[in-house]
């Protein structure tokens, strides 16, 4: 039997790994994060080449800073390469993988891949430890088949690592409450999990917060275990003050190893700072804490993408776009399926605390004022694990049995018999897989295609970028794409074309008279990308005009002529896991309607002439952008 189980398990991983490995290296950079993860993840592995030289050491001794800024002129390292979302974990990873695959643009995916494969197999080991294989079978393959994990696993993102550590982090808590006596091991490795997640990511930090008010909740008010150190007897006759003394230690245990992988991460830029120091030069890497705090700045400089008001304030809208959302990419039954699951997982004594975590995560992603669909990423697989729990739980409560078969309980129904006798539930002792096959697998397979079809066209889907970087590179020149031109720049680097960015333009003048400035600083195509739908919100005024500037200048694009060249890029990558706000239904329609296009125009041909339809006397207001 065990022999069984464990083939089945193996086969369900080895299906995750198949419908995320085939052609993940030709996906391509699709979008702008990927691109900066790219660059830093490559700045890392250079400067790390340039540090393990015995001659750059030698030369920092010396306090020689000509000879170090030959060094890393040398290894090609870019002190611009820096992003200014601290994401260091992940970009070091990432940095890890290009030592197998080189500095290519296809470590980003090849390393996502790898760990969203395994996280369908921790999920497995997780689900094994709180409920039975059973269960642990079925939540491991609605994973591997869930197409949101799917389209962040073939992708340059960061939510498939985040997303294991914080599950690897949700099993050890698990093992902690299972095992109260000693629990020191596993809230620690809780820490260290959680730690790695908060690095790969930012937006885990807030898991970290709930994981650790959760545990010292549960600990220290709702379970009375045996202490870490037995206390000496309480001469009063009350156990409050052991009670708490062993809440302490037992929350404390979480932090500490959450601060671990922080300061790691921490230490090696900071050392390449007391480097550079030493030489008086610059370092060219950033400590995460300067990350943070560069990317708090620019978040209050642009402002918030507000579209539910302000922070602190529930907005049914934005709960409704994730319901959306995981409505989309996983389906109405599964999301149906949350609450029961929610709530089999709070009856149950060692997982209450992931019920809480799930409970928690909602609230504080509808208190805040957009809805991003990549926000559910980390708690993917804790959301499949739910999904299966409350399909147990839908399933006793129709039938009244603790266990039924599922080809029974549609034998049943057709007969309009509400409960099942207790000798078609089957010998309580049975748990064979063909057990698991008619009671359970049928409507996993359901839940699995009542999302959305298109949502699994991500299994094929392919960047148009290279095909338009090697477009461009055969024909040389200067090019100006959307905000961020780095995704092109990956692939022209070392040939003769050049992509700059378009902000400076749109900051100074309109359209109108950006056509002209790019001329006269010698651009010679434009590339129309897509990715500007991704600022379209009307209640976000500074990306509305981001959208407003780039799509007003294609139209005067397009009635100069047709482009020279057309990529299909937004209608093979959904989108839809990337939009915020109101963008879902936007970037859909757009879709429909074809024109996801990546476009190219060329700038030699003469402007048309400017008809001026304003009425006499009537003077024209002038767009001035930004």
């Amino acid at each position: 039997m065990f022999r069984h189980r464990l083939a089945w398990s193996l086969a369900i991983v080895a299906l995750a790994g198949m419908l995320r490995f085939p052609g993940v290296t030709q996906v391509g950079i699709r979008f702008e994060d990927e691109a900066a993860y790219y660059d830093e993840a490559r700045l890392w592995r250079r400067c790390a080449g340039v540090l393990a030289d015995r001659a750059t050491l030698a030369a920092v001794v010396r306090a020689d800073k000509s000879a170090v800024k030959q060094r890393l002129q040398a290894a090609g390292v870019d002190f611009a390469a820096q992003y200014e979302k601290p994401c260091r974990g992940y970009t070091l990873l990432a940095a890890a993988m290009m030592t197998v695959v080189g500095e290519r643009p296809a470590a980003l995916p090849a390393m996502n891949a790898l760990f969203g494969t395994l996280s369908v197999a921790l999920l497995y080991a997780l689900a094994v430890v709180a409920v039975n294989r059973r269960v642990a079978i079925c939540a491991a393959l609605l994973l591997a088949c869930s197409p949101q994990h799917i389209s962040y696993s073939r992708g340059g993102l960061t939510e498939a690592p985040t997303a294991f550590f914080v599950l690897l982090a949700v099993r050890a808590w698990v093992l902690a409450r299972r095992n109260p006596p000693s629990p020191r091991r596993a809230l620690f490795a809780t820490g260290l999990a959680l730690g790695a997640a908060v690095t790969c990511h930012y937006r885990a930090a807030y898991l970290a917060v709930v994981v650790m008010l959760v545990e010292a909740w549960f600990q220290g008010t709702k379970v009375s275990p045996a202490p870490l150190r037995r206390p000496e007897p309480d001469p009063v006759g009350h156990g409050h003050t052991a009670r708490i003394a062993y809440a302490v230690q037992r929350a404390l245990w979480v932090p500490v190893g959450i601060m671990v992988p922080l300061l790691a991460v921490e230490a090696v830029p900071a050392m390449a700072w007391v480097a550079a120091r030493m030489t008086g030069g610059d370092s060219p890497l950033t400590t995460l804490t300067g990350a943070l705090w560069r990317f708090t700045q620019s978040v209050r400089d642009q402002g918030v993408n507000a579209s539910g008001g302000s922070f602190w304030t529930l907005s049914p809208q934005v709960a409704i776009a994730y319901a959306g959302y995981l409505a989309y990419w996983q389906g109405w039954v599964a999301t149906i399926l949350l609450l029961p699951g929610t709530i089999e997982l709070m009856r149950r004594r060692h997982t209450a605390g992931v019920a809480w975590l799930l409970i928690a995560s909602a609230v504080l992603l509808a208190l805040q004022p957009f809805a991003v669909a990549r926000a559910w990423g980390p708690l993917l697989p804790l959301l499949s694990f739910a999904v299966v729990l409350g399909l147990g739980r839908v399933l006793r409560w129709l039938c009244g049995l603790g266990r039924v078969r599922f080809v029974d309980t549609l034998r049943l129904a057709a007969e309009g018999r509400t409960r099942v006798p207790g000798a078609l539930a089957g010998d309580r002792s049975r748990g064979s897989l063909r057990y698991v096959l008619r009671a359970t697998l049928p409507l996993t397979a359901a839940i699995c295609l009542s999302s959305s079809p298109g949502t699994y066209r991500v299994l094929t889907t392919r960047s148009a970028i290279p095909g338009a970087a090697s477009w461009l590179a055969a024909r040389g020149g200067r090019a100006v794409a959307a905000e961020d031109p780095r995704k092109y720049a990956v692939y022209l680097d070392g040939t003769a074309a050049e992509v700059v960015g378009g902000r400076r333009y749109r900051a100074s003048v309109p359209p109108v008279e950006a056509l002209a400035a790019l001329r006269r600083d010698g651009v010679r195509w434009v590339i129309a990308d897509p990715q500007r739908w991704h600022y379209r919100d009307p209640e976000s005024p500074g990306g509305q005009r981001v959208f407003d500037w780039w799509q007003e200048l294609e139209e005067l694009l397009q009635r100069r002529g047709r482009p020279a060249v057309e990529f299909p890029h937004l209608t093979d990558c959904r989108w839809e896991f990337l939009s915020e706000g109101s963008g879902l239904a936007y970037l859909s329609d757009m879709i429909q309607r074809g024109d996801g296009g990546l476009r190219v125009y060329e700038l030699e041909a003469p402007d048309p002439p400017v008809v001026d339809n304003t009425p006499s006397g009537v003077v024209s207001k002038a767009r001035t952008g930004d």
